[in-house]
């Protein structure tokens, strides 16, 4: 497996686990950790897209 393919799949792996989380703090009620891996998922995934389109 390359490194592209495995970055690839690593970012994916992450973005699902932090999507399950941010979830289940939902579910659960617990806003204040919700809030924050919410940011978390944000910062890995959000803004490295808005930053590498310019």
């Amino acid at each position: 497996m390359n490194k592209e393919k495995l970055t690839k799949l690593v970012r994916l792996v992450l973005g699902i686990l932090l999507i399950v989380v941010i979830i289940l703090f939902f579910i659960d009620g617990d806003w204040e950790n919700a809030f924050s891996f919410s940011l978390v998922f944000i910062i890995l995934w959000i803004i490295p897209v808005i930053f590498k389109e310019k």
